[in-house]
């Protein structure tokens, strides 16, 4: 009974290791050095071209954000939104959004860009950091 309860632990801990990794970060190790990789977004795939920028535009200054996503790997890839921070004169976040995903898959070797739109912080922008982030529910795809 008890060679059971373990296999079932053991079964359970390779199927689900995503959502455990995801609650207990520090376990993650432990998949790798037996070879039970865990994938996370955007795995494969790079940004490239990113630009930032303030304008003026619709009557009020705003921040646009423009780059690429490209895949790097030879098979097509899953395209995660983006999480976008811009960061202030004292490192702290300024605004935090989501730009949606311009394209669901990816070819390999195939790019597409992406722009978004949001009206500009009150205090100065020094940096725009970006990163993959899980699948959520497209929106109308201005980032905002």
């Amino acid at each position: 009974m008890l060679a059971l309860v373990f296999l079932g632990i053991l079964l359970w801990g390779i199927i689900d290791r995503d959502h455990i990794v995801k609650r207990w970060p520090e376990i993650e190790p432990l998949y790798d050095v037996v070879g039970l990789w865990i994938t996370h977004p955007g795995d494969g795939l790079s940004l490239y071209n990113i630009n930032s920028e303030r304008r003026f535009e619709d009557g009020s200054m705003q921040l646009v954000v423009t780059g690429e996503i490209r895949n790097d790997t030879d098979e097509p890839q899953t395209v995660p939104n983006i999480q976008a921070s811009a960061v202030g004169t004292d490192n702290e976040i300024l605004h935090h959004w989501q730009i949606v995903a311009p394209a669901t898959t990816l070819a390999p070797g195939v790019s597409v860009s992406f722009h978004s739109t949001i009206q500009a912080p009150a205090t100065p922008v020094i940096e725009v950091n970006l990163s993959f982030s899980e699948i959520l529910e497209h929106d109308d795809g201005n980032g905002r």
